[in-house]
């Protein structure tokens, strides 16, 4: 679901991205695999492409497997090609800090 004019796109399956002037954010809920694993890269490539800062919050995210963990690793590695921070603003849920670090993906950054 796209808001006209307010800069939000929510899509059903727990990713919304929010776009600013000068960052976007994409705000992850409930479970994160591999049945959302297209819209999750689509609001990523669209934050990234803009050239802002992109934050991910992930505060409500319940489950992620290691699909939506490979698009992030990725996204943070395209980002960087391109210049463009890709961070997480607030501490990472449980499941994603396990999961990362057994997938090996630590290199994901964290802002406190």
């Amino acid at each position: 679901m796209e808001i006209a004019g307010a800069g939000i796109r929510e899509l059903d399956v727990g990713v919304t991205l929010r776009q600013a002037d000068d960052s976007s954010l994409i705000e992850l809920e409930g479970v994160i695999d591999i049945a959302c694993a297209q819209e999750l890269k689509a609001a990523l490539v669209e934050a990234i492409d803009k050239g802002r800062k992109v934050s991910v919050v992930a505060e409500a995210n319940t489950e992620m497997d290691v699909t939506a963990m490979q698009l992030l690793w990725a996204a943070q590695q395209a980002a960087n090609e391109k210049g463009v921070a890709l961070t997480f603003p607030e501490s990472l849920s449980a499941a994603i800090e396990e999961l990362s670090t057994r997938a090996g993906l630590k290199c994901i950054p964290v802002q406190a």
